[in-house]
């Protein structure tokens, strides 16, 4: 069970250019200018995507930052912080 839910993420911890990324690949029709909050929103109700998903598009930047709102190491390569974020076994608390 992952440490973080998928709403928390992309409300907290992603960029809007990252949630604009995500829209574009996955060809949701959004706004050009849409701003985080609808982008979050739009990524939220798309239950098709998941949080698997959503943390690979995450730069190594926003996973740290994702790492350190969680209170757990933020060190290592963006694999490492993936599975940390994913993995609730105490590891890197």
């Amino acid at each position: 069970m992952a440490l973080i839910t998928k709403k928390q993420l992309v409300e907290e911890c992603l960029e809007r250019g990252t949630l604009k990324a995500i829209a574009d690949d996955k060809e949701l029709e959004v706004r050009a200018n849409a701003g985080h909050r609808a982008l979050a929103v739009i990524l939220m109700q798309k239950r098709s995507i998941k949080l698997e998903e959503i943390l690979a598009y995450a730069t190594k930047p926003e996973l740290q930052y994702t790492c350190e709102w969680l209170e757990i190491t933020k060190t290592g390569s963006k694999e490492s912080l993936i599975a940390r974020i994913l993995c609730d076994d105490e590891q890197g608390k």
